[in-house]
């Protein structure tokens, strides 16, 4: 096995249903850094798919980048930090809230 990526959880989530997408066998085992305390998630392939699910990874990230960022509705800045919702405080049409790091107003984050 080789590491493919480690990334943070969400994008790790994006990331594993897109080799999903390819037909490419993963396997992933969380980790936190002692430190920090930051969670993360690494995603391993067998050495035969490695070549494979890289070229699928660089797929990955470069459609994360094509898509649009969202924007603060009341400034215009993307200088944004997004919040989930905890469970219990789901909405039918809001995944989280952006708070602009700019004007420091918050906005719903559709789903």
């Amino acid at each position: 096995m080789k590491t493919l990526a480690i990334l943070d959880p969400t994008l790790a989530t994006s990331l594993t249903d897109f080799l999903k997408s390819q037909q490419i066998p993963f396997s992933t085992q969380p980790e936190t850094d002692a430190e920090t305390g930051l969670e993360s998630i690494n995603i391993s392939v067998v050495d035969e798919l490695y070549d494979r699910a890289c070229d699928a990874t660089e797929k990955w990230d470069q459609s994360m980048h094509s898509q649009p960022k969202p924007r603060c509705p009341h400034c215009g800045s993307s200088n944004l930090e997004y919040q989930e919702l905890a469970p219990g405080e789901s909405v039918t049409q809001i995944s989280g809230l952006y708070h602009c790091t700019d004007c420091a107003r918050p906005f719903p984050a559709q789903r």
